[in-house]
């Protein structure tokens, strides 16, 4: 498993980073990679918009029709 060095990580940063490993039975590593991956999961869920629903399909020219009638 790779691994990363954290420098100048602020002491009352570690000190939370610790109490909250303790409060949820991990190491501080595991602890570590939990809050990342749940911060990535929730991060890469809102990048994602919806699928556009349009009654044309979006094409240059639709798109040089819509700027011409003032829609874009």
């Amino acid at each position: 498993m790779t691994a990363v060095i954290v420098r100048d990580l602020p002491e009352e940063l570690h000190g939370l980073l610790k109490e909250d490993a303790r409060q949820h039975h991990r190491s501080m590593s595991k602890h570590i990679v939990a809050i990342l991956e749940d911060a990535l999961r929730e991060r890469r869920k809102s990048v994602l918009p919806k699928p556009l629903k349009t009654s044309h399909p979006v094409t240059p020219e639709f798109i040089d029709w819509a700027k011409r009638e003032g829609r874009a």
